[in-house]
């Protein structure tokens, strides 16, 4: 369990630090891409339309498909976002910010799913706040971390790499999960 523990923080350390990063700064990426400021702020704005998005599909996918590839594929969206606001076309730029906002808004929900499926659930509550702590933790280092990687000419294209690349590394690691433990019929967090 530790080693499934570490795995998952890690994991979601990455991606929270990537992402968030790349939220907070979003609009002088989008500037720094050479989108001007009324479409960089309507264009920021789709990140919205994909946390809706991941809000009304997370659930109903993962009752279908296993959790862990469900994330990994939205992480990848998200890996490929980062590369796509990198890449400066306003068509890849405003699908890439979708895509983030699904995985922005997915994350949380795949904390407490996976960790309700990879721990016991007698001690979800903590192990689920540690997992939420860690998560926060890299969501409060993203901006400070994209802000050290923008170079010294104010540009974002170095750190929306760096983003795609924890982005992803994170994803790999949910991969290494493998398969949940079985769930035994009188825990509380079982499916009926």
């Amino acid at each position: 369990e530790t080693r499934r523990f570490l795995l998952m923080g890690a994991a979601f350390f990455l991606v929270s630090v990537g992402m968030l990063g790349v939220i907070i700064h979003l609009i002088p990426m989008l500037l720094d891409a050479g989108i001007d400021r009324d479409t960089a702020a309507r264009t920021a704005a789709a990140v919205g339309y994909g946390v809706v998005g991941a809000r009304i599909m997370i659930g109903w996918l993962v009752d279908r498909i296993h959790a862990t590839v469900i994330a990994t594929l939205i992480f990848l969206g998200a890996s490929l976002g980062c590369l796509a606001i990198a890449s400066g076309n306003p068509t890849m730029i405003f699908v890439g910010v979708i895509a983030i906002g699904f995985a922005v808004g997915a994350e949380v929900d795949l904390v407490a799913y996976l960790v309700s499926r990879y721990f016991a659930a007698r001690q979800y509550a903590r192990t689920y706040g540690r997992q939420f702590a860690i998560y926060a933790l890299g969501a409060g280092l993203g901006p400070l971390a994209v802000s050290a990687l923008t170079s010294g000419d104010g540009s974002y294209v170095g750190a929306l790499y760096a983003a795609s690349g924890m982005i992803l590394s994170g994803a790999i690691l949910l991969l290494m999960l493998g398969r949940p433990p079985p769930t035994r019929k009188d825990t509380p967090l079982a499916r009926a």
